[in-house]
């Protein structure tokens, strides 16, 4: 299980409709999980993560809705009129941040949000 985009990596075949259903609930702010696995014969003997996970067939979409808080836009709406600026910083799913952040009303309905990736070797 990881996310989508990490799973898809571990795919023998992408399914048709992958990336659309993954997009299409995180647009919606929903946090997606894919689940795949593969067979193991016994021959197969001590594996490493690599060798373990690779040629994986999906299982499915783990699809969870978490919606916020009724007072959450409200409390993002005071830190905004005490003059702070409120960012979103998140090691998750760009679609399903930025929906959130139009929830809370930190960007604008039809804003559209930017990621920055970490470069290759990059760090410190």
């Amino acid at each position: 299980k990881g996310a989508p985009g990490a799973v898809r990596a571990l795919l023998a075949a992408v399914p048709p409709g992958y990336d659309d259903a993954c997009a299409r609930h995180m647009a919606r702010g929903r946090r997606v999980l894919a689940l795949a696995s593969r067979p193991l014969t016994a021959g197969e003997g001590a594996l490493s993560r690599e060798q373990a996970e690779c040629r994986l067939t999906l299982a499915g979409l783990l699809v969870l809705d978490c919606p916020l808080k009724p007072d959450s836009a409200g409390v993002v709406a005071e830190i905004a009129d005490g003059g702070i600026q409120t960012v979103v910083i998140t090691g998750y799913a760009m679609l399903t941040a930025a929906e959130v952040a139009r929830q809370v009303r930190i960007v604008p309905r039809g804003a559209e949000a930017y990621g920055l990736a970490a470069a290759a070797g990059g760090g410190d």
